[in-house]
Order: structure tokens, then sequence, then C-alpha cells
């Protein structure tokens, strides 16, 4: 904090100073290590996207995964081993609504209710980072109170979450109008919200969540509750340590009636077409491409974070089951759970997280040489945002140079200028007073011709008008002479 303000520029020095002499974001191995959320899950929850940016630029959000320490995060996703930061912003939106309607009971205004905005780049920052937009909640590997009540989402997507949201705000909105407090404020406030939600879905959507996702379960099939995480029936037990009503799992069904709720059928199509229109990456926009050995294929990308590399495993078709939440299981979806089958729904398999997943969760691709691998969804958002960076800094770099051209020639013109740049002789010297005066008495001569030939012109001009006058006057006198003849000739003849 400086001046009374997060500042995550010294935030981010501060922690390249700790990593300098060998400090980890987060350690284990120490009472109650166990115990602490991840700082990227603290972050998304209180919506602060340039904490956030800075912060990630200092976590390997690279498949292969890895832990704080270097050693291998073994098969858990990139969301669990960051305790689900997209969960956590929207579970945040979803205490906001409660700290104003609900169940604590504290005094609030509309304008006090945080703004769109940090939200919103908050989502967008995880996305850009490679977190899936549709991978459930299965578990956060510690102990603690905390930890124990976030299980309660078990089963549940961001926006599941998000959706829960809307249903508990529009059920508060029905006890205002029901109860004859609905004033301006509070409608105001509804209101308020409502876009906020539906913003944020907007952004989920665009980069590809989805409606049809199943429905939340209880259990991920046959699979037991990840090693050293809470399960769903843990944090039922733990309810009154929680300030949140009970979640109702059968109110969460993307039907017609719940999605007016986030924007209306219309335009939550539009918002998943978007995405699917979106075409596939190519590798070769972000980096330059090397074989390996080990049939990896890394893609030296400068990313948000300026560290790490993508890894696609050209190599491998198939992955090894895996206990750690968001792991990778031959039964069922790693993201969206889905039970995989022979004809319809089969098995495919991530060739950047390295984990099988259903063909709706995998439908992008990314090109390289001619080839497409499949990726999921949050993967090829991490890529989008790899090569929107890489052409930003090319256009960048292309306007430093422009700037710099422009500069040398323009300070190559000045010094042909400058009085000290060149020196003539005497001689060179007289031959360009003699050109001079040659010149002048060349000027001269042709101004006194043309001013001869003026006057010349003048005087023709006056001698034709003094002839012009002369026939004028006797055209005058014929006239005269021609009216007394008449004259006389009419008193002849007696008329």
């Amino acid at each position: 904090m400086i001046n009374g303000k997060s500042d995550p520029v010294a935030m981010g020095l501060c922690i390249s100073a700790l990593e300098a002499w060998g400090g980890q974001l987060m350690i284990s191995g120490y009472p109650d290590s166990n115990k602490l959320l991840h700082p990227i899950h603290c972050l998304a929850s209180q919506w602060k996207p340039a904490e956030l940016l800075e912060l990630l630029s200092h976590c390997h959000h690279f498949y292969p995964l890895t832990n704080a320490d270097g050693s291998d995060a073994g098969g858990i996703s990139l969301a669990a081993l960051y305790h689900y930061p997209l969960h956590a912003a929207l579970i945040s939106l979803r205490n906001h609504i409660h700290i104003a309607f609900g169940t604590r009971k504290s005094s609030f205004s509309a304008n006090s209710f945080p703004s769109e905005p940090p939200l919103i780049r908050t989502l967008q920052v995880l996305l850009e980072h490679g977190f899936e937009p549709n991978e459930k909640f299965e578990g956060i590997v510690g102990r603690g109170s905390e930890i124990k009540i976030l299980s309660e989402y078990f089963g549940l997507t961001p926006l599941h979450i998000l959706l829960l949201a809307a249903i508990e705000l529009r059920s508060f909105e029905k006890e205002k109008h029901e109860s004859g407090n609905d004033c301006f404020d509070t409608m105001h406030t509804v209101g308020g919200i409502m876009e906020v939600i539906q913003a944020c879905a907007g952004v989920l959507m665009k980069n590809g969540a989805r409606t049809n996702v199943p429905s939340p379960t209880q259990t991920r099939l046959i699979r037991e509750t990840p090693p050293v995480c809470y399960s769903l029936n843990d944090a039922i037990d733990a309810r009154s340590m929680s300030s949140l009503p009970t979640i109702d799992r059968n109110e969460l069904n993307f039907d017609d009636g719940v999605l007016s709720l986030l924007g209306g059928i219309d335009r939550v199509n539009s918002h998943q077409k978007y995405f699917t229109e979106i075409m596939a990456e190519s590798i070769s926009s972000i980096g330059r491409v090397n074989s390996h050995q080990n049939y990896f294929t890394e893609i030296m990308a400068e990313s948000i974070s300026s560290i790490g590399t993508i890894k696609i495993q050209k190599g491998l078709s198939s992955a090894l089951d895996s206990d750690s939440p968001g792991g990778s299981d031959s039964c069922s979806c790693a993201l969206c759970w889905s039970e995989f089958g022979v004809i319809s729904n089969r098995k495919q398999f991530c060739q950047v997280s390295c984990r099988y997943v259903c063909n709706d969760c995998s439908k992008k691709r990314l090109k390289d040489n001619g080839s497409e691998y499949r990726i999921s969804d949050g993967q090829f958002n991490l890529c989008r945002a790899l090569t929107a960076k890489d052409i930003a800094s090319s256009r960048s770099k292309q306007q430093e140079a422009s700037r710099y051209r422009r500069f040398r020639e323009a300070q190559a013109r000045s010094s042909l200028f400058k009085s000290n740049s060149f020196k003539l002789s005497e001689k060179q010297t007289d031959t360009v007073k003699q050109t001079a005066s040659s010149l002048a008495s060349s000027m001269l001569s042709n101004l006194g011709q043309t001013r001869n030939a003026v006057l010349e012109r003048g005087d023709k001009l006056n001698s034709l008008a003094d002839k012009s006058e002369a026939l004028n006057n006797a055209s005058m006198d014929f006239a005269a002479m021609a009216k007394e003849l008449n004259k006389q000739q009419s008193s002849f003849f007696g008329f």
C-alpha cells in the first residue's frame, strides 16, 4: 500500500526482491500452511485485476504445472493448483449480494456496490491466463474452516455460481416487493447488480462457457474425493460456519426460464456463437517452434506473465488417470465431468494439459506447419491472448523504429544547413558574386525591354482612340446633312 492505495508495480518489485533471496509465494511443510488460500485466489475474490496480473507474472501457469518450489505438481489442474480463482471471484459476488440484502443485514446503498469493471477485468485476466471457463470445482488441497466452506461449491462451474447469484438476487427482489420495501434505491441497486451479472455471463460465454454442461452432482462419477480435500458432505456438515444459505442444486439448470437472468436466450446464444465462430489459432504467430527428443514442441512465447512456455505434446495421445483435483480420468471429462461414451461424447485428448476432455470442451485447435492439435478451451484462450500480445508488441516495435527513423532524417536535414558544415574558397566566392551580378543585370535589361513595350503599346492605344473620336464626329456631321437634305426635298414637293 502506498498512500493508502494498492500499487501493483510496487508489489511486483517486492515479490521480485523476495524471489531473488529465495522466497516463495506458497510454502509447504510449516504449521498451518495448508490452511492458507493461494494469493491468486485471494486477489481474485477481492476483484483486483491489476494486482492479479502482476502476481500471475510470478506464477507458472503453463502446463506441465509446477509447485512454488519448482517441483512437479502432478496431475492437478491449473484452477485447482491456484484454488479456483474464477470461482472465487463469483463467490465474492454472491457474498456481496447477501451483504446487501440477505443474511448479514448490513446497511447498504446503491453507490456502495463495487462497479462493474474490476470484476469483469478480473474474469478477463484469469481467462487470458488459461483458466478453464467450464471447469467444475473438485476440491482444494488443504485443511481449515475456510477451505471446508468453499467445498460446498463442489461440482459447480463458474457459470453455475453466477446463475446461483442471479437466482438469489431475484428472490431478494421478490421479497422486497412483497414487503412493500421496493423503493427506488433498492430497485436501482438490484438493477445495477443484475447488469453486472449479465456482463459477467457475457465475458464467460465469449470465452467458451457453455449452458449445456451437466447439472451439478455430488460426486464425479465413481471417483473418490481427491486426497487431502474436503468432500461435499464435509462442507454440508460444517454449514453452521457459513453465513450463506444452502445451495439448492436443483435450481441450477440452464433452462429458458433462468437464462433470462443472464440476459435472455437470444443474448446467450449470441455470446456462445461468438466463441464458436473464432477460427483455429496459429501457433506460428506467437513464437518460434523447436523440436525436442521427447516429442515436445516448445513455443517460445512472450506471455502476459513474461515467463514460461507453451508445450504441445505432439507424440502423446493418452494420459494416466490422476486422483488430484481436476486430474485426468479415462471415464469422464476433466473439466465438465460429462461421462465418455463409445459412440457419443467420445473421449478426446488435450495436447497441452495432457488430460482427457470431452468434445464440447475442446472444439478448438492450434495449427503448426499444416498440422492441427486439439486443445481445451482454456488453453485456446491463453494462446489467443499471447497472439494478441505478440501482435501488439510487434506494432509497438515498428512504431518505435519509424519514430527513430524520422528523428534521424530530421537530424540529417538539419546538419546540412549549419553554418559550420561547409566553407567556400575565395575563388568560389568571387564566382558566386559574378554570377549574382550577371543575373541582376540580365533581370534589369529584361525589365527595361518590358517597360518600352508597354509604353509603345500605350502610344498605339492613344492613336486608336483619336481616330475613333474623329470617325464619330464625321458620322454625326453626315447625319445632320442628311436631315437637312430631307427637309429641303420635303419643302420642294410641297409636303
